[in-house]
């Protein structure tokens, strides 16, 4: 109790990392995106002063993976009040400054946390939260050291879970998949169609190319996080 107390200050940072039980294919664990997200926010920790990182949220919110064996989703509202409760929590033990950082980057996930702290930001108005995917900066290298299609599963996640925790990769079951679901489509039982979990070409990853990803992710969030720890101006 006396070291948080201590600890927290205007410029602190809180990080909480976010993951999901979800499959990922038969080549990567169903942690893998709590995998990325705790190791983006234990390295941003180690590599900028005043940031702690809070205890990881193991759980959310997957909807085309969600009939995959040992995918556990949670509902929207179940996320939201999940979020909006810690965020809130947060301030109340005086902490300005949070991020938010998920490895799931499913649309509906992302959404439940966006609005719980928007919620959180409306009504604590000295509180500066960041809520995003840390793959929102990962597929900003498609088309570049990894190829334009490439999606859940494929050689972006393969790769960087290679350099964090490669005893839990299997990449001899690894296999291309380019999935053909409809646009815009609500289907209950998308893995008919998309039977894989997998998007791209998972047996092209190396730890290399996930290490030089991870290292860019953390780099680029920094930036992000001095910026709001400066204090965002009104516009």
């Amino acid at each position: 109790m006396e070291e948080f107390r201590a600890r927290v200050k205007p410029r602190t940072i809180v990080l909480v990392p976010v993951g999901i039980l979800e499959g990922h294919g038969p080549h990567l664990p169903l942690s893998t995106d709590t995998i990325q997200a705790v190791h983006v926010c234990n390295s941003l920790a180690e590599e900028m002063s005043d940031v702690l990182v809070a205890p990881t949220v193991h759980y959310g919110m997957c909807s085309s993976t969600a009939n995959f064996p040992g995918s556990i989703s949670l509902s929207f509202d179940t996320v939201r009040g999940l979020f909006r409760d810690i965020l809130s929590e947060l301030h109340r033990q005086g902490v300005r400054n949070v991020a938010v950082i998920s490895g799931h980057a499913g649309r509906n996930h992302i959404a439940a946390i966006n609005e719980a702290a928007r919620e959180v930001a409306i009504a604590h108005e000295d509180m500066r939260i960041m809520a995003l995917s840390d793959y929102d900066l990962a597929y900003e290298r498609l088309g570049k050291e990894f190829a334009a299609d490439d999606g859940h599963g494929g050689d972006i996640e393969a790769s960087r879970v290679l350099a964090i925790r490669p005893e839990l990769v299997r990449l001899d079951k690894a296999k291309g998949s380019h999935p053909d679901l409809p646009r815009w489509a609500a289907l209950a039982h998308p893995e008919e169609t998309w039977t894989t979990a997998t998007a791209g070409n998972p047996e092209r990853a190396t730890a290399e190319k996930g290490k030089r990803l991870n290292e860019w992710i953390v780099w680029k969030l920094k930036g992000h996080l001095e910026a709001m720890r400066k204090g965002w101006p009104r516009k």
